[in-house]
Order: C-alpha cells, then sequence, then structure tokens
C-alpha cells in the first residue's frame, strides 16, 4: 500500500499535467494533498486521481472562495471522514479512516506559517492534543508542518526551540517522525527558498502499533524539474509504503 502526501503550491497551475504524470507514476493508494484549490487545474488532478481508481474523495475547499488552499484527500478504498476538531474553519485537517486493506486512521495536516494567520503554536497544540488518544491505534498523520528540529531540519538557523519542542511533544504522545527515526543524524530537504537555503517542511508521523507495517518512507521530487522548482511543485513529496 502506497501513500503520497504533496504540497502541489498553489493548485498545480500550470503544472498540472506535470503533477498528474507523477503521481500516475507514483501508483499511489491514499493521496492527500495541500495547496489544493477549486480551480481548473486542481479540478484535473482530482479528476485524474479519480481515473487512477482514487474515487473515495474529500476537500476542504471553502466554496465561497475558490482560490482558497486547501486540503485533498483520495483513496483507493472506501473513507470515512472523522470530525474535524484542529480549527476546521482553516480546512488545514482531514482525518479519514479506512478498513481495507488493513485498518488505518489516515490525517492529512498542513500547518500554519508563523506569519499566516499567528495561531501556529495554537494549531501545534491542538494537534497534539487530538492525536493524544489516537495513540493507541494504527496510524498515520503526514503533510506540511511548516515545522522541524533547529539545527537538523534548517540549512541555517530558522526553526525555534518551541518548534523543536513540538516533536518531542507528539513523541511523547506515541507519535513519531517516521523519516526522522529511520535517518537519525540525516540532513534532507523538502523545500528551498529563493536564495536556496533548504528546510525539512514536510513529514509523517505515525503510532507503534503502525510501525511493523512500515516498509519505506522517502522523499521524491519528481520530474521533471519545472521553472525554478526541482520537480513539479516546490515542495518534495512524501511516499510511504506499507506492507499489507
Amino acid at each position: 500500500m502506497r501513500l503520497i502526501s504533496w504540497n502541489i503550491c498553489h493548485g498545480g497551475g500550470t503544472r498540472a499535467p506535470q503533477i498528474i504524470q507523477q503521481l500516475r507514476a507514483w501508483a499511489p493508494d491514499v493521496v492527500g494533498l495541500s495547496e489544493f484549490r477549486d480551480t481548473a487545474p486542481s479540478r484535473s488532478i482530482q479528476a485524474a486521481l479519480a481515473e487512477m481508481g482514487l474515487t473515495h474523495q474529500h476537500s476542504t475547499i471553502d466554496p465561497s472562495d475558490p482560490t482558497r488552499d486547501r486540503l485533498l484527500f483520495a483513496s483507493r478504498t472506501p473513507i470515512t471522514i472523522q470530525p474535524t476538531a484542529v480549527y476546521p474553519e482553516f480546512g488545514r485537517w482531514i482525518h479519514a479512516t479506512i478498513t481495507e486493506p488493513l485498518p488505518l486512521h489516515l490525517i492529512k495536516l498542513w500547518v500554519p506559517n508563523r506569519e499566516q494567520t499567528g495561531i501556529k503554536y495554537d494549531f501545534h497544540r491542538t494537534v497534539v492534543e487530538t492525536l493524544s488518544p489516537l495513540a493507541g491505534v494504527s496510524g498515520l498523520a503526514f503533510g506540511d508542518t511548516n515545522t522541524g528540529v533547529p539545527g537538523m531540519d534548517d540549512e541555517r538557523p530558522f526553526f525555534n526551540d518551541q518548534e523543536g519542542q513540538w516533536f518531542t511533544n507528539l513523541s511523547n504522545t506515541g507519535w513519531h517522525d517516521l523519516w526522522r527515526q529511520r535517518n537519525p543524524d540525516g540532513r534532507e530537504y523538502t523545500w528551498h527558498s529563493q536564495t536556496g537555503t533548504g528546510f525539512r517542511l514536510d513529514q509523517v508521523f505515525g503510532t507503534n502499533a503502525i510501525e511493523p507495517f512500515i516498509e519505506e518512507v522517502h522523499y521524491q521530487w519528481g520530474t521533471p524539474p519545472t521553472g525554478k522548482f526541482r520537480g513539479p511543485s516546490d515542495h518534495a513529496a512524501i511516499v510511504i509504503d506499507l506492507a499489507e
């Protein structure tokens, strides 16, 4: 079973055909997209996912503001959407459960930047409070968190101690940074600034119960490079492979 989590940047825009081509190549069973919009490029990606067999879909699109960046969740198997407890008005949280090929809680999240809403750290706290009761289930929470551990996930100093503590708080509740577990001293960046400085902004967190099913967690940029981007988007995708 393959899961893809990807920030497609401003709804995909003119890069939508390349994004679709790359998603087909990855052959996912579940996809979670950030910066999905109710625009023609995003809708073409959504339709292509359905053509690939990921017909069970849910988005946080706001019909009154179609160009606002939101989330899309698409699955090959039926999903049940759970109530949103983390700032539902921002559309940055989708909690889906599936029963096939194995029972799973799958959470697509997108943490605000510091300057966007002024609630980043409240969002962090609410995420920990919401995930804590789910620590005993088989669960994955994945997405663009705009957060990292200082000195590990930033090529130059940017993340602060409060942001680093969020990873510790999540781990203490039973949700672990799966890529970091496998790469304790690794440095890999999923987004670069205009000056080329790298940051690992995208993560997947998993519970102890899901750990035996994890085959691989890695990042891929996809091809071809598009404009100034290293792939079809300005973010690398998270690729999560689970044993069935």
